[in-house]
């Protein structure tokens, strides 16, 4: 099977981003300020072709298409952020609220990265 141009254009930007990620790299603040965001998140598991993935399931906000406030679950999860700021998707970069259940004092990290 031959790829498209959009798929390699895809694949080669899925690298990129993890390899920055590897590098301890992290999306901009000013990225994260724009991507859709998840909130009431949490972890969920689904099996596609025999093959189980990772992905986040919450309510997502600043996305296009889609109404803020909607159930959402996001497409395999490619890099899931330690500190649990972000996830890179196949389908894009999601910024993370508070994850079901978590209280807005236990979460103190800031958007840059930077443990102060």
């Amino acid at each position: 099977m031959t790829e498209t141009k959009k798929a390699k254009e895809q694949a080669a930007k899925h690298r990129t981003d993890l390899a920055f990620y590897a590098c301890g790299g992290v999306p901009s603040a000013a990225e994260l300020a724009v991507c859709p965001s998840l909130n009431s998140w949490h972890v969920v598991i689904s099996r596609l072709f025999d093959v189980n993935q990772l992905g986040i399931k919450g309510r997502i906000y600043r996305h296009g298409a889609i109404p803020d406030g909607t159930a959402f679950t996001t497409r395999a999860v490619l890099w899931f952020d330690r500190k649990q700021r972000f996830v890179r998707c196949a389908s894009g970069l999601f910024a993370l609220g508070l994850q079901v259940g978590q209280q807005e004092v236990e979460r103190d990290i800031p958007l840059d990265g930077v443990d102060r």
